[in-house]
């Protein structure tokens, strides 16, 4: 899926025909941006920090429900460590900087950076995930993404939420705090469903 997704990024006009599952990829991660944007705003507007903290906390999530580990007797908010998820990150960071270059975001930088402290979350990724995902649950149900594309789709919606602040957020800081996210999110264990 990876190489797939990132030969159609590089050359759109060569998209393999029949090729469902990026057409299903991008339509998912519009919507759930759309979703985490509803589900988010309040009279003032939505916090861009937690917005892309939220979508990158799904993508992690996504890894970590991906390792197949029973998690169901370890404390919520414990962490964990797979070597599933450590061999995963790094198609996670490939297909974020994929969506970057196709939306005009710099792909190469800001990925190894850590979110500066007033560029904080609202809200931890923990209860983020509690949240949004039912959304995400009804998102790719309904685009009929495998279980495979799933942690791509949050992580392509954090990038697209990075181009919608773009003029409140450095896009550079939105990086950091997406992947910080992913990683949080992939070695966490989540509340109960």
């Amino acid at each position: 899926m990876f190489e797939r997704l990132k030969k159609v990024f590089e050359k759109p006009t060569e998209k393999p025909a029949g090729d469902e599952g990026l057409d299903k990829l991008d339509a998912a991660s519009n919507e759930f941006a759309n979703a985490i944007i509803r589900r988010l705003q309040d009279h003032r507007g939505v916090h861009a920090e937690t917005a892309i903290t939220a979508a990158g906390s799904i993508a992690g999530n996504c890894l970590l429900r991906a390792a197949g580990h029973d998690l169901s007797k370890l404390t919520p908010g414990s962490a964990v460590f797979t070597d599933e998820v450590n061999e995963a990150g790094p198609k996670i960071v490939g297909v974020m900087s994929i969506v970057c270059s196709k939306l005009g975001i710099n792909p190469q930088t800001g990925w190894d950076s850590q979110p500066p402290v007033g560029n904080a979350s609202l809200r931890p990724g923990i209860e983020l995930i509690k949240l949004l995902r039912p959304d995400f649950e009804t998102v790719v149900r309904e685009h009929r993404v495998g279980k495979d594309i799933e942690p791509f789709v949050a992580a392509a919606a954090a990038v697209k939420i990075i181009k919608m602040a773009q003029t409140t957020l450095n896009p550079e800081v939105g990086k950091a705090i997406a992947i910080t996210s992913v990683v949080a999110g992939s070695k966490t264990v989540p509340y109960p469903d």
